[in-house]
């Protein structure tokens, strides 16, 4: 039986930001610190080895507009696409998606769907 202990919990960390940490007990600030530095550190190389390509950003800026106003989720965008929840979740990482998912969004973006 799991340690109910044992759970993600929130952390905030030094920068305002709130993030979901596993495991068991309070974290001391000077953990919460070194977490900070080591989640800053892991960004600053996923952003260096893995640019965002300025069209998936613009696809992201027309996803979310109209997300806004349809007043509707990134799952409900997966519902009415077909194109899979973590598909579209990449673009919001900067990931360009393959041609029939980018088809099916364009859709969508048109109000073809």
């Amino acid at each position: 039986m799991p340690d109910p202990h044992d759970s993600c919990r929130p952390v905030t960390l030094p920068s305002g930001e709130t993030i979901r940490v596993r495991g068991a007990g309070e974290m001391s600030p000077e953990a919460a610190a070194a977490l900070g530095e080591i989640v800053e550190a892991a960004r600053r190389k996923m952003a260096a080895e893995h640019p965002a390509d300025p069209g998936t950003e613009e696809l992201w800026a027309r996803l979310n507009a109209r997300m806004d106003t349809l007043d509707i989720s990134l799952r409900g965008v997966a519902h009415e696409t077909g194109v899979r929840f973590s598909t579209l979740f990449r673009i919001a990482q900067g990931r360009m998606p393959g041609g029939d998912a980018l088809a099916a969004i364009e859709r969508w973006l048109a109000g073809d769907v």
